[in-house]
């Protein structure tokens, strides 16, 4: 039989509507939500990246709280990015992008309240010191860890969501399993420079005779419609004229060399600080996290 011309309908209507009782494996396309739904089970769920119009992408960049709209049982995407680490001071690496947490089809509660908490960035060290961690980031029971901080002449980087690159002569630190990247070895040469802290979507690179080891890259999202990175580590510093190291593309800070400045992570972007390569001023903050929906 040639099938070609023939096509399915799908039961529609309001919500108020939808079959009663339902059985596992129903599907309905609820007109009130202008979604297609189906039945687990135990509830009503949305099929992801099928609503026609209305659909809302709701951004927090500072802690609040979330009261789920009445009919939403289900938040097709969330984007949890925690706070990125600072780097350390004194040959330091850069510090760790934030962990970052993607979750499709995250089930709700219509009219339920959600604690948003955003995290913050970890602040500049002013002494001679490893970096600090970031804070974590949270929507309900979703929690990204904060960036590692960078190390410095005698630490290595420091674990996190995504770890901090290693101070001169230092291993870097580890990221957390499925949130983030580790940081990389700072010089082992007369360069003295640090390694480049991780990022949500790649590690940081070693340093060596030609700078300060590069902050790993960001996580790539296009839940706000726009295709955009998060959580990028910070570069790690340079002990000579060969310049620091570049923060990786989600608002990693860089870091310096003798004659440089080194910069801090982009707020709201969860991206690691600059590690700093002397005792003067400050290493580079972290960037403050940032939590998308999209329902």
């Amino acid at each position: 039989m040639n099938l070609q011309n023939y096509y399915g309908l799908i039961n529609k209507g309001p919500e108020a509507n939808r079959p009663t009782p339902p059985i596992e494996g129903f599907v309905y396309y609820n007109t009130d939500l202008d979604v297609f739904e189906w039945y687990d089970g135990t509830q009503w769920i949305t099929a992801a990246n099928t609503k026609r119009s209305n659909e809302v992408i709701q951004t927090f960049t500072s802690s609040t709280t979330f009261v789920v709209p009445a009919g939403i049982t289900n938040i097709a995407e969330v984007l949890v990015v925690a706070g990125g680490g600072s780097g350390g001071r004194v040959y330091g690496g850069g510090g760790g992008g934030g962990g970052v947490i993607y979750a499709t089809n995250y089930p709700v509660t219509p009219s339920s309240s959600i604690t948003v908490t955003i995290g913050a960035g970890g602040a500049g060290v002013t002494v001679n010191s490893v970096g600090n961690n970031g804070g974590n980031s949270v929507f309900g029971s979703l929690t990204a860890f904060g960036g590692g901080g960078g190390g410095n002449n005698a630490n290595a980087g420091i674990t996190g969501g995504s770890g901090g690159g290693g101070g001169y002569g230092f291993a870097g630190g580890t990221g957390i399993f499925g949130q983030g990247y580790n940081g990389s070895q700072g010089a082992v040469n007369g360069n003295y420079g640090g390694g480049g802290g991780g990022g949500g979507g790649g590690q940081g690179s070693v340093a060596g005779f030609t700078g300060g080891g590069a902050g790993g890259n960001g996580f790539i999202s296009s839940i706000s419609g726009i295709s955009t990175a998060y959580a990028g580590g910070g570069g790690g510093s340079s002990g000579t004229t060969a310049p620091g190291g570049l923060g990786g593309t989600g608002g990693g800070g860089n870091g310096n060399n003798p004659t440089t400045s080194v910069t801090s992570g982009l707020p709201n972007t969860g991206g690691g600080g600059g590690g700093k390569i002397d005792a003067t001023l400050s290493s580079g903050a972290g960037g403050s996290g940032i939590v998308i929906i999209k329902y």
